[in-house]
């Protein structure tokens, strides 16, 4: 039928009115049901009747799990809950994965209100309030749904797996002492244990506290950025549906599981952003290689050292950061849907990791230029959301500035394996070779991606810079901010599919069975190549990864002599009121660190921390003397507890020459 046909019907349609058995086309045969004017259909349910329902589900979910205990259902059904009304990505996972780091952002920010109101992080009034705040998005137009899964989905989650696995396995397969024996890898550890803890009791943020207030807590560690630790304490609360203490071995447990679950979210993060920038030039045979390469960099590479040494702060900074390249990138949603993700990525970086601060307020300064059309016509949105998110993101920093002299550490030293400068060429010029490339010129994605990219790498040249200028020697956060610039690489490594031939469509839901084979078939190539099918490898492991496979096979937990003599120490000496206990052994790193995890176990960090800022490095004069000069320097009473009969010696010679601090001298043989 012809579109003069159609035009005749329409005009017979109007003449008989609307009424007539031919209406815009429509046949008598086909137009069975008259439409009756008189009594339009009703809708399924009345506005005000679905409020009351949902603001009533609001306020007693909440109250209901939080009765029976059962708080730990609440995170889960809030992500869902916040999902399906939040229109971002194609996918499920696109659409969780998003929601989580929007609301990791802004959990970060409503730190501050749980450190003003009366309710601190009780998991009751917090989830009231959330669900409060989705009912009333909900009511006012904003309908729920939810994208259904892809077999993408499934495989990028596979391969997360495979990475999760690797990471908490060391921890599953021992115990309390095995897990507190994995975690003595470095003294970071023991500090981050000992701010969860405190910012629980708080119940919010501790910089607002004074010193006085916390004494358990290291002074300075009161402005260290701290969202990672708020959002574990507040998770740790709905797993125990209350805010009380607890024993202090089971929340060791929790912090293990939180940190690992950290990394896997990192991972997953890294994985998901290589696969959403690559976009629909990652075909299955490419998809499987790639994801293949990162599941190796996560467990072997430069990464893979975070849940050893415990920079569970910098993990979640660097996951904001992988999905804040990501969306810059490729867009998920519409221009403010994707400025307010920003925004939260901003937030969550300045409240978790704030040194990756700069890099990515740059980063999306360059996307609001190339995107100066789109600002103009939501300037009135724009704004508002800039400067508050700005705002938030720098509270941490101004706070740090200001009562702590951050600004003064950029040179310092510290413990950190340097990432291979090889590596990151490599994929500097591989990931830029494919960028500036024709593909790569032509495709909006890739030129967003790299001027991201070019806005991030601005942060390591400054630290460059500034080590030249001011011949400082410290490269601590220098290689801290090569971490960032690794994982802009990483997700960028999809690049590659610019110089292979344009995809065709598949044949299939996968694809062809033997492009699938080949693609199962290169990954576990890779895989084999990379060392995660055998332990041997056609290139030389570097320290990164030789730490990573003697913590896997879980060396730490069996030879952990560490958590042996902490755990034996606070069975038999309790904490003495005002008084730091100090664990003597007959080295210096061993007393530090057997003391620090003691003051971990026993909640006293804040007592005995100003020791060990003073203890390092060892005094010539031998270790009598420098324990006389310790405690001189910090002028506080002290507990000695030796555990092997020549620390005995020394703990007894240092008594009688200082009787005014140390009080007592507690011999707690350790084998």
């Amino acid at each position: 039928m012809t579109e003069s046909h159609f035009a005749a019907l329409r005009i017979v349609g109007f003449a008989f009115g609307e009424s007539s058995p031919i209406v815009c086309g429509v046949s008598a045969a086909v137009q069975t049901r008259p439409v009756n004017h008189a009594h339009p259909p009703s809708r399924p349910a009345r506005p005000w009747l679905r409020a009351g329902i949902l603001f009533t589900l609001a306020l007693a979910v909440p109250a209901l799990t939080h009765l029976v205990g059962a708080d730990w259902l609440l995170p889960p059904a809030l992500l869902v809950a916040t999902a399906g009304l939040f229109g971002a990505g194609r996918t499920l996972l696109d659409r969780l994965l998003l929601t989580t780091m929007l609301l990791a952002g802004a959990t970060c920010a409503a730190g501050l209100l749980f450190t003003a109101w009366p309710f601190g992080m009780h998991p009751w009034p917090v989830a009231t309030l959330a669900f409060l705040v989705l009912a009333t998005l909900h009511v006012t137009g904003r309908e729920w749904r939810l994208p259904r899964p892809t077999v993408g989905d499934v495989v990028t989650l596979g391969a997360v797996a495979v990475v999760a696995w690797y990471v908490a396995w060391p921890y599953l397969r021992t115990g309390t002492i095995g897990r507190l024996g994995l975690i003595t890898g470095g003294e970071d550890q023991a500090r981050h244990v000992t701010m969860v803890d405190v910012i629980r009791r708080l119940g919010g943020y501790a910089f607002p506290e004074r010193a006085a207030d916390v004494p358990d807590l290291y002074d300075i560690l009161r402005y260290y950025p701290s969202g990672w630790h708020l959002s574990a304490g507040l998770l740790d609360n709905f797993v125990r549906s209350g805010t009380g203490p607890g024993a202090m071995p089971e929340f060791v447990d929790h912090y293990v599981m939180f940190m690992v679950a950290t990394y896997v979210l990192l991972a997953l993060a890294i994985m998901w952003a290589a696969t959403w920038i690559a976009g629909p030039l990652l075909t299955w045979p490419r998809r499987m290689p790639l994801l293949a390469v990162l599941t190796i960099v996560l467990i072997y590479g430069d990464l893979s050292i975070f849940p050893i040494f415990g920079f569970p702060g910098q993990m979640l900074g660097l996951a904001f950061l992988a999905v804040l390249v990501a969306i810059l990138a490729r867009p998920p949603a519409s221009f403010r849907q994707t400025a307010v993700l920003a925004a939260a990525m901003l937030v969550g970086i300045g409240f978790s990791y704030h040194l990756y601060l700069p890099a990515a307020g740059l980063a999306i300064v360059v996307w609001l230029w190339r995107r100066r059309s789109d600002v103009l016509r939501h300037l009135l949105f724009v704004v508002p959301v800039a400067v508050v998110a700005g705002a938030l993101a720098s509270v941490v920093s101004v706070v740090g500035v200001a009562y702590a002299n951050q600004d003064d550490k950029f040179g310092d030293a510290g413990g950190v394996f340097p990432i291979p400068r090889g590596l990151l060429v490599t994929l500097a010029l591989v990931v830029a070779a494919a960028v500036l490339s024709p593909a790569g010129r032509r495709l909006r994605v890739w030129r967003a991606y790299g001027a991201t990219a070019l806005a991030v790498a601005a942060l390591p040249a400054a630290f460059l810079a500034h080590q030249k200028l001011t011949d400082a020697e410290g490269v601590y956060y220098l290689e801290k901010s090569l971490h960032g610039m690794l994982v802009t690489l990483l997700v960028g490594l999809g690049a590659v599919t610019l110089f292979m031939p344009r995809p065709k469509r598949p044949a299939g839901l996968l694809g062809r069975p033997a492009e699938v084979a080949s693609a199962a078939l290169l990954a576990v190539a890779v895989a084999v190549a990379g060392g995660l099918v055998v332990d041997t490898r056609p290139y030389e492991p570097t320290k990164v990864e030789q730490t990573a496979r003697q913590w896997h096979a879980g060396k730490p937990a069996r030879n952990n002599v560490v958590a042996n003599w902490v755990t034996t120490v606070d069975d038999q000496v309790p904490a003495r009121a005002g008084a730091a206990t100090i664990v003597v052994t007959e080295g210096s790193y061993a007393t530090l660190m057997c003391s620090l995890y003691l003051a971990m176990l026993q909640r006293t960090s804040g007592r005995v921390q100003p020791y060990f800022t003073q203890f390092l490095p060892e005094s010539p004069e031998g270790p009598v003397v420098h324990f006389v000069q310790t405690i001189d320097r910090v002028r506080t009473p002290v507990l000695l507890v030796p555990t092997t009969p020549k620390a005995r010696e020394t703990a007894d010679q240092v008594r009688a020459q200082r009787p005014d601090l140390v009080v007592d001298v507690v011999y707690v043989p350790v084998e």
